[in-house]
């Protein structure tokens, strides 16, 4: 048996997979990952292993967590997953030929960034599979993280999880149109902050209380609505509270979604650039 080791940090996951003894590993290589590594580091190592088709086996102080790689796709599934891939790239071509028909604005090309960079990422992954480099898992790898050398990309697919690491030395389509995209996202960031400090004092306030009064309401009352949800037969009371407390939450939703994403100053409640 080989053992290759490298790390990652202790924390320990439990998921949906199997979990197996400290030293037990009887039938396949095992990529044994410690915790003294980065997060690339181990990414890569997951990611190696796997497509090899090899069981990795991150270390943690009690126990191991497994990732095992022995599902697949046969060749019928091979098929279906292509027809899957290519109807999300026409939807995805749909939803930018109607961008591109709006007014111009930030969140528009935001979208339109967004869109470009998921079109390239599922063409990717359908070639991907259709060569064989993938692996499939019942659950997701938590410790799977992009890197500067790999998009680890991952699409739900009957049940499963399809994983197409995406090399970007291979593919730097797909590293252009990321980086666009994240620049974009920060303008756009960026944009919706220096509007909110546009604000006279007392808008930014009266917006802050508000969302900050409706998060304490669906706090104290989350507890009864997932007792609420779980009624299979609610009576009518029932139900109108359900709605009350649907719509606190919906407007929770709101009142954020008025704020700028970041941080604010405590004093002045503007945004801050950081």
């Amino acid at each position: 048996m080989r053992i290759t080791v490298l790390v990652v940090p202790a924390v320990l996951i439990v998921i949906g997979l199997m979990l197996w003894g400290t030293e037990s590993y009887p039938d396949r290589d095992v990529a044994l990952v410690h915790e003294t590594h980065t997060a690339a580091e181990t990414s890569n190592a997951i990611r190696d292993a796997m497509l090899d088709r090899k069981r990795v086996a991150v270390r943690y102080a009690k126990k191991d967590v497994v990732y095992d790689p022995k599902l697949s796709l046969s060749d019928e599934q091979k098929q279906t997953f292509a027809e899957f891939m290519a109807r999300r790239v026409r939807l995805s071509r749909a939803a930018l030929a109607k961008l591109e028909a709006e007014e111009n604005s930030v969140a528009r090309e935001l979208k339109i960034a967004q869109a470009l960079a998921n079109i390239e990422i599922e063409q990717t992954v359908a070639d991907l599979v259709r060569r064989g480099d993938f692996f499939v898992t019942p659950g997701y790898i938590r410790e799977a993280r992009h890197t500067e050398e790999c998009f680890f990309a991952n699409v739900q697919f009957e049940g499963n999880i399809v994983y197409a690491p995406i090399d970007l030395t291979e593919f730097p389509g797909v590293a252009w149109l990321n980086k666009r995209r994240d620049e974009v996202q920060a303008f756009a960031l960026a944009d919706a902050g220096y509007m909110w400090n546009s604000k006279p004092y007392d808008e930014r306030r009266r917006l802050v209380d508000e969302a900050e009064a409706l998060a304490t309401e669906v706090r104290a009352t989350s507890a009864e609505l997932l007792d609420l949800e779980g009624v299979q037969e609610p009576t009518a009371a029932q139900q109108e509270r359900l709605d009350e407390l649907r719509g606190v939450t919906a407007r929770q939703a709101t009142a954020q979604g008025r704020l700028p994403r970041g941080k604010l100053d405590v004093a002045t409640l503007e945004w801050r650039n950081q």
